[in-house]
């Protein structure tokens, strides 16, 4: 669905009905973006609910020159990031989820890549996935996480020799 400016200036004057319409269309990307990198479902819905919140908030500072769903995926990232920085906890590997039938999210399963990215500790998973999934740069990076961009580069080549080294599941990584 494209969005046009006249979304864009429904969202900054709080149209419910738009709000509803981003939420709705959104919802199901970012919370697999957010539960990739903090690996919990209860805390992956909050940070959903708390990224929508500030999307709404800060619509108004988004440029129209760039891709709506980058803008959405760097807030939720951010604050996945804020939240891990936060909480210091380390995750263990999510051996399978619970499917709740009235929920309307797709849920990541447990497959060989999910196994391999939960080995690593959260903030480690999430340079990861920006990196090599999200395909952010080693710039973009290290000004979301506010460390240096060799921080990033550091943390994508000792763990992508962790996850080759890792005798739990064999995965072809190539970086």
């Amino acid at each position: 669905m494209q969005w046009n400016s006249e979304d864009f200036a429904a969202l900054a004057a709080n149209n419910r009905a738009t709000q509803q319409k981003c939420y709705v269309e959104f919802s199901p990307i970012l919370y697999t973006t957010i539960w990739k990198i903090c690996g919990n479902k209860e805390t992956a819905n909050d940070l959903l609910h708390d990224s929508f919140i500030a999307i709404f908030k800060n619509v108004s500072q988004y440029n129209q020159n760039y891709s709506f769903i980058s803008w959405l995926k760097r807030i939720a990232i951010n604050n996945t990031f804020n939240h891990l920085k936060r909480q210091k906890t380390t995750l263990k590997v999510v051996e399978q989820l619970e499917h709740d039938s009235h929920e309307s999210f797709i849920e990541p399963n447990t497959n060989p890549l999910d196994k391999l990215l939960f080995i690593l500790p959260p903030e480690h998973r999430m340079v990861i996935w920006m990196s090599i999934v999200e395909q952010y740069t080693h710039k973009e990076i290290s000004e979301i996480t506010g460390r240096s961009e060799s921080y990033s580069k550091s943390i994508v080549a000792r763990s992508l020799v962790k996850l080759r080294n890792t005798n739990e599941v064999k995965l072809n990584v190539a970086y």
